[in-house]
């Protein structure tokens, strides 16, 4: 168990032997961590409310909601969820992972740490609720809502932020049962509290915004506010399918600088990985080449010779210009200059021993980072 578990434990284990039991697990748990739970049913709870009370109200409502939940399960919490219906209980290794934190945060799932073991179990009232119910009919409904998740998700990895009629838009294209605007941000709000891989916000009249994680700065809401006029990138069905679950493609120009850098080794082990990652979320969000440079500087890569850098940077611009971006909604530079007057793409300046640093040190590169 490393630092990270170790911490994620303390906040969020019960520290006792396995209960079976709601009304156990939910007694175990502090009156701020009942609260919480309670916000994602949407409970107003009055500052005075007592435990006792509270673990009656939760009961009632997560019992009762249970199948409502079930029904916006994603595909890997419904895994999850089935995984620890099928062992009774999950330990260790297996408990650290995003899904079933959510099933926590909806008191279905609670962990336990007993005799240096962490423990992940569903209680029984859940359990019968579960084998009693005619999930056939159940399943219905549930798969509808993933393949809406899964295009939210596909979406987000291509456009990083979009608002519901772009979503309308894609999803109606390739179903024959259509869906509102309004049913969309329903849908929305619900899977705000019951995911994190994206937020939901300012909504108003029918339309929300969609986001690939937070927006606490506000950042990505500008940027889409500084491109309102752009079109977005329309996917196909095979495409959908791709970017649901993966956030990049491959491009040739990807694995080309992925081979320079590996065959030159200027890294190795997870460091080699982090850098072939930040670099690569550089060119997603479209920084300036002198800001990948500083990426390339703050892994203590060096270069014997000029020409090398040179050479590194043309494979990093080459892949810019072939890759997806947000702020270009998820077109590449070079699919934008195929199909218009006004070019998007990045041309490779190269970097000669008596230029500034591109580093920002002021120095001539031969003095700094050329040494």
């Amino acid at each position: 168990m490393d630092e990270s578990q170790r911490l994620w434990l303390r906040k969020f284990a019960i520290k006792s032997e396995v209960k079976t039991s709601l009304t156990q697990c939910l007694a175990l748990l502090t009156l701020v961590e009942l609260k919480e739970i309670g916000e994602n049913y949407g409970l107003i709870v009055i500052p005075s409310v007592k435990k006792p009370k509270m673990v009656l109200i939760l009961f009632k409502a997560i019992t009762e909601n249970f199948l409502n939940s079930y029904i916006y399960f994603t595909d890997s919490q419904e895994e999850g969820f089935n995984k620890i219906i099928t062992n009774n209980v999950i330990e260790d290794a297996d408990v650290f992972n995003a899904t079933y934190y959510i099933l926590y945060k909806i008191g279905i799932a609670f962990y336990f740490y007993n005799s240096n073991k962490l423990y992940l179990t569903i209680p029984s009232e859940i359990v019968d609720i579960y084998n009693h119910a005619d999930i056939t009919e159940i399943n219905v409904t549930k798969d509808k809502n993933q393949e809406i998740h899964k295009y939210m998700m596909a979406l987000c990895n291509l456009y990083g932020i979009y608002d519901s009629k772009q979503f309308i838009k894609v999803y109606n294209a390739y179903h024959e049962e259509k869906m509102s605007e309004s049913d969309f941000v329903n849908y929305a709000k619900i899977m705000n509290l019951r995911q994190s891989y994206f937020s939901v916000e300012h909504e108003q009249n029918n339309n929300c915004l969609v986001f690939a994680g937070e927006d606490e700065d506000g950042k990505l809401f500008q940027m889409l506010c500084n491109n309102i006029d752009r079109p977005f990138y329309m996917p196909s069905k095979a495409q959908i399918d791709f970017f649901a679950v993966e956030p990049y493609e491959d491009t040739k120009q990807f694995k080309k600088f992925v081979n320079y850098v590996m065959s030159n080794k200027l890294l190795e082990g997870t460091k080699l990985e982090d850098f072939i990652d930040d670099i690569r979320n550089d060119c997603q969000d479209d920084k300036h080449p002198l800001e990948i440079m500083e990426t390339v500087n703050r892994y203590g890569i060096s270069f014997k010779r000029v020409d090398d850098l040179n050479q590194l940077m043309d494979l990093i611009i080459d892949m810019s210009n072939h890759e997806r971006k947000w702020v270009l909604k998820g077109y590449s530079p070079v699919m934008l200059n195929a199909n218009s007057n006004h070019s998007e793409i990045v041309k490779p300046s190269k970097i000669g021993r008596n230029d500034p640093c591109p580093c920002g040190s002021r120095k001539k590169y031969k003095k700094c980072c050329g040494q």
